[in-house]
């Protein structure tokens, strides 16, 4: 699961926005995440160079400036955007006489994968849209909502957020003629966990439904997820069964049967292998913590 460990403002000027959130990076135990999110008007040949570990977008509101990646080179200007993988080395400088101005994003999350493998980003990692000021306004009003307290604004900063996924794979998507790419097949499946997690669905009936083999269904998800189907369905029936101890105090006896375990010996087991404890302790722990408060 990823969890803030801190968020600091890095920057505040007039050419210089940007904060940062501080995770244990993992995108199997979210949606989707803010990692970092900022704005600059670059000095002239300004330059950045190394990886982070997770997605980073920028938008180029105006000015000019090189992206290298793969041993490749891009000559960039405003309306345009470059795309940086996960621990991917890349560098990017600004031009010496039009130096440029961007905003950019940092994501993680399983939402994020999905949506950017259904766009030509993993193959091209440049872009062009048709308005970024469209883009320039989401990342404005993620910024604003990212840095106050007001109740709620995390919920509004994400769905800025998702809006912004959602432009992108409008312009940029992936899918041609009419036909279905892997991130939708594994889309349809994380549907059917989220809807049918609480029965007896297996693996083979999840095929049966989006019209995909198992060995097929199997490479997507290590793609995506680095880990398989059945492990995917698996998580996050405990997740759903950590949710109900918490927040319901059920019967422990009723709860794996609640989320789709038919054993409750295999339920205990695998709740302990995840969370390090018995469901019967951490409902107690829970009790505790509650009483305490």
């Amino acid at each position: 699961m990823i969890k803030i460990r801190e968020k600091s403002q890095t920057k505040t000027s007039l050419n210089n926005q940007s904060f940062l959130n501080y995770y244990d990076y993992s995108e199997k135990g979210i949606d989707l995440a803010v990692v970092e999110c900022g704005y600059e008007k670059c000095e002239s040949g300004h330059k950045w160079e190394g990886t982070k570990g997770f997605h980073v977008i920028h938008f180029i509101l105006s000015g000019k400036g090189v992206f290298r990646i793969d041993g490749k080179e891009f000559s960039l200007s405003g309306g345009q955007g470059f795309y940086a993988p996960p621990d991917r080395e890349v560098c990017y400088i600004a031009d010496n006489d039009d130096p440029w101005e961007y905003r950019w994003i940092g994501l993680t999350g399983t939402n994020a994968v999905i949506a950017l493998n259904s766009t030509v980003l993993p193959l091209q990692s440049v872009f062009t849209v048709r308005d970024v000021s469209v883009y320039a306004n989401r990342l404005s009003n993620a910024y604003f909502y990212a840095m106050s307290d007001e109740p709620g604004n995390e919920y509004r900063m994400l769905s800025e957020i998702y809006s912004l996924l959602a432009d992108l794979q409008h312009e940029l998507t992936s899918v041609k003629n009419g036909n279905v790419s892997s991130a939708e097949y594994v889309k349809r499946c994380i549907s059917l966990i989220r809807e049918f997690y609480n029965t007896d669905l297996t693996i083979s009936e999840m095929c049966e439904k989006v019209f995909v083999s198992r060995s097929y269904l199997f490479r997507m998800f290590k793609l995506y997820y680095d880990m398989s189907p059945s492990e995917y369905l698996t998580r996050f029936r405990l997740e759903k069964a950590r949710e109900i101890i918490q927040n319901e105090g059920q019967n422990i006896r009723n709860v794996g049967e609640m989320v789709g375990f038919v054993s409750p010996s295999y339920f205990a087991k695998r709740f302990r292998e995840a969370y390090g404890m018995t469901p019967k302790k951490y409902m107690q722990f829970m009790q505790q913590k509650r009483e305490t408060k």
